[in-house]
């Protein structure tokens, strides 16, 4: 089950090796594994399902997984009975890869993962391919971007000796030469220090050298900073790494960015980062870019003498508004919270490749009107908002709440209900008269899918009234996607009481801009449905019929039209009955009058079975008919009044004081505690409420 953000997937056909019954098998692990993967932990495998495809239970299940090359601890697992039609989830403990061998691994090789499972009624095996990668080989962003982090090492010894450069740097550019992150509060003082690494590494005569196609995605071999210094030859990857190591060493907090074909650096003005370790939304970094948050840099341009860091800042930003079909902002410092050490040390070059006395150029801050003019805007908005924040009018503070319901919404093309793809996870029916569907639907009918045949209109609507639907795709394939949903579904109810699965009923056809030529899709109406499966004679059957679940209009679809695009979207917030259930020409008929001077876009009258969720739309609900019990909340009420004021004003529990303070028979512990710990036991006692941070196996959880 392969997502956005990892590696992690893996579904192979079964090869039983006995007659006998039939298992299918999901199992999600990485595909690519690397030493940095290994040092931090990354599992070999997370998950192994079992699925029992018969109408009989099967008893004394073992599981076993290897890998062939013989690297890595095998895992055994047992399942005591399967159901028919039961899933059953194995997480493999133990399995860890060698963790010399991963080091010392200087070539790619092609292994596999072997799943075998037997038991009386019969054994089955099943093999997923595995790449193990040299130690220095990033495997890309598609593959654990946060991953990146390990390759950003700021303690190497040749960090260590260019950052002396980097002080004679910043004594020529400032009156100080203290590279001491953002201990000033100063962003003009970040971007200094950050300027004066970008000038040692600029003096060190590295050069550029052109990085594999489609590295961004598919990896590539990294020169860390030892052979970048002794080789003085880097890609536009290997100067970022370096660049990026030497600022969270001085104390900044950097990012990599990823855009097609290309990588940058940037880092943050001030002390901050984002909420999670990668995202894939180039218009919230322009936008940081804008209000002086983060500023980027071309690391190429430090191979060009002369150049300035301006210059290079400038660059960044240009290649940021044009970013291309992929985009990826991997932030170090969450990647560290997050516990992503980097790669251990390695030294194979010696002090003297590195030229400790070439501070020959004084390159100086950019000019007006540039990104780093953004900077002093931005304290200057500082300082206006500490003065103003109690100043602030009933009007701010629903601007605010507005904000938070946007965001709830989720308007990114990420979102299915604003930009639907056909996958392997929908079924499009070919329905003559959707109308007609749904009012069958609604009056309690039952529909039976069958896969695609040949037939025109008329045999299509003698069908409809015959209950029959017709799925878009061949017979294999419609039980593959429908045995996807039915199980997903039950799964979501099962799991989380939420029914993902409904019946999208019209797709708007929309475009970004005047001059995007990809068409995206939306449903309209979404009618939650359920989907029942019956064995046959040949197999099995579907039959899917309206579920109970209320229903709602598209409203993420609507916020996108009226908020981006400046639609009057008042008449399509309700959804209109007739006297056998939903309008649904009317429902068609608003949507096409709201779009009519809107070009290119259209509604097509065509219907798809899916699972969309509307968990974050039961929050902007709650935000805005229940936002009075809601304040009722302290919390609540403190991020809506008081945002910039601390929330607790008494201090916190000191644990050196906590002798003092507190008699031992006071604090009831379940399992010993050292003072920290104790200092959070007490703060919870006295009712405060905070953010609990601390490393992996410190307690927090206990």
């Amino acid at each position: 089950m392969n997502d956005s953000r990892t590696d992690l997937g893996g579904v192979a056909a079964p090869q039983p090796s006995a007659e006998g019954p039939f298992l299918s098998i999901t199992l999600e692990y990485s595909d690519r594994v690397n030493f940095g993967m290994q040092q931090n932990g990354v599992p070999v495998v997370n998950e192994v399902s079992i699925t029992n495809d018969n109408d009989e239970p099967l008893h004394d299940l073992v599981i076993h997984v290897t890998l062939e090359n013989g690297e890595c601890e095998p895992w055994q697992g047992r399942i005591a009975r399967i159901d028919p039609a039961a899933t059953y989830r194995l997480k493999p403990e133990g399995m860890s890869f060698d963790a010399q061998r991963l080091a010392t691994r200087t070539e790619a090789e092609r292994t596999y993962l072997r799943v075998d499972a037997r038991c009386e009624a019969g054994a089955w095996k099943w093999r997923f391919p595995v790449d193990l990668l040299a130690f220095d080989q990033w495997p890309g962003a598609d593959y654990w971007p946060e991953m990146t982090a390990a390759f950003v090492t700021p303690n190497h010894p040749r960090v260590a000796e260019l950052l002396q450069v980097a002080r004679a740097a910043l004594g020529a550019i400032s009156n100080r030469d203290a590279l001491d992150g953002y201990q000033s509060g100063s962003r003009q003082r970040a971007a200094q220090i950050a300027e004066a690494c970008f000038n040692a590494a600029a003096t060190q005569n590295f050069g550029y050298i052109n990085p594999p196609a489609s590295f961004e995605r598919d990896g590539q071999r990294v020169r860390l900073v030892d052979r970048v210094c002794r080789e003085r030859l880097g890609t536009c990857l290997d100067l970022t790494l370096l660049l990026a190591a030497l600022w969270e060493q001085c104390g900044l907090h950097p990012l990599v960015l990823l855009i097609e074909g290309h990588a940058m650096p940037a880092l943050w003005t001030h002390e901050a980062h984002l909420p999670e370790p990668a995202i894939d939304e180039p218009a919230r970094v322009r936008n940081l870019i804008e209000l002086g948050e983060i500023v980027p840099v071309e690391s190429t341009l430090l191979t060009q003498r002369g150049t300035g860091f301006a210059a290079a800042v400038e660059m960044s930003k240009r290649r940021l508004q044009m970013p291309g079909a992929f985009f990826c902002a991997i932030d170090i410092r969450t990647c560290r919270k997050l516990g992503i050490r980097p790669l251990p040390l390695r030294d194979s070059s010696d002090t003297s490749s590195l030229d400790l006395d070439a501070v020959e150029e004084v390159f100086t801050l950019a000019a007006p009107n540039t990104t780093l003019d953004r900077l002093t805007l931005a304290e200057r908005a500082e300082q206006r908002g500490a003065t103003e924040a109690d100043g602030e009018d009933a009007a701010e503070r629903q601007g605010r709440i507005e904000r938070w319901q946007t965001r709830l919404l989720d308007l990114s093309l990420r979102n299915r209900l604003i930009n639907f793809r056909e996958s392997a996870r929908t079924v499009q029916f070919a329905v003559p008269d959707v109308a007609k569907l749904e009012d069958a639907l609604a009056a309690g009918e039952a529909f039976s899918i069958y896969p695609w045949t040949s037939g025109d209109e008329s045999f299509l609507r003698q069908e409809l009234d015959a209950r029959h639907l017709y799925a878009a795709e061949s017979s294999a394939e419609m039980q593959k996607r429908l045995l996807t949903l039915y199980r997903t579904a039950r799964s979501s109810i099962e799991e989380t009481g939420a029914n993902l699965l409904h019946l999208a009923i019209g797709m708007l056809r929309w475009y970004e801009a005047e001059s995007s030529e990809i068409p995206r899709y939306a449903p309209i109406i979404l009618l939650p449905v359920r989907l029942q499966r019956f064995a046959s004679g040949s197999g099995y059957r579907y039959e899917l019929s309206l579920s109970e679940e209320p229903l709602r209009p598209n409203v993420t679809l609507l916020e996108k039209l009226r908020t981006e695009f400046g639609l009057d979207t008042q008449a399509l917030h309700g959804l209109p009955e007739d006297e056998n259930g939903l309008d649904i020409p009317l429902i068609l008929r608003n949507f096409r009058s709201a779009i009519r001077e809107t070009r290119r876009w259209e509604v097509h009258e065509s219907v798809y079975l899916g699972l969309f969720s509307f968990n974050k739309f039961l929050m902007w609900r709650d935000l805005r008919e229940n936002l009075d019990r809601l304040r009722q909340n302290r919390l609540v009420a403190h991020l809506v009044d008081r945002p910039g004021h601390d929330f607790d004003p008494e201090p916190f529990p000191r644990p050196e004081d906590l002798d003092q303070q507190v008699q031992p028979g006071e604090l009831l512990c379940t399992r010993d505690a050292d003072s920290t710990q104790l200092a959070a036991v007490r703060a919870v006692a006295e009712g405060k409420t905070f953010v609990l941070e601390g490393p992996p196996g410190t307690g927090k959880s206990q």
